[in-house]
């Protein structure tokens, strides 16, 4: 494995606020137009985009604000998964 394959990131992001093709094109050509991302691929269906970016030339929160900047909100699968298992507790706490 080279540096340049070790520096490179892979982030699911979930956005919201999609409803066509051409929001998935606004979303696709932001984050690609962040510095380091290498690839970025928008699924309206699964309102999930996947990016791959090198680590030390871009950051999480730049995609987020990118995705932002374009119209729509976006967040890491991992916070938006621990954010559901924090519900899930709250309800089965007060049942």
């Amino acid at each position: 494995m080279t540096t340049k394959e070790q520096e490179k990131q892979k982030v699911t992001l979930s956005v919201d606020g999609m409803s066509c093709a051409s929001c998935v094109a606004h979303v696709e050509k932001a984050l690609r137009g962040v510095p380091g991302v290498v690839e970025a691929s928008v699924n309206l269906a699964t309102e999930k985009a996947t990016v791959q970016y090198v680590d030390s030339l871009a950051t999480l929160d730049e995609l987020r604000h990118a995705v932002a900047d374009s119209g729509y909100s976006a967040e890491a699968m991992d916070e938006v998964d621990e954010e559901a298992d924090q519900e899930r507790l709250a309800r089965t706490k007060e049942v």
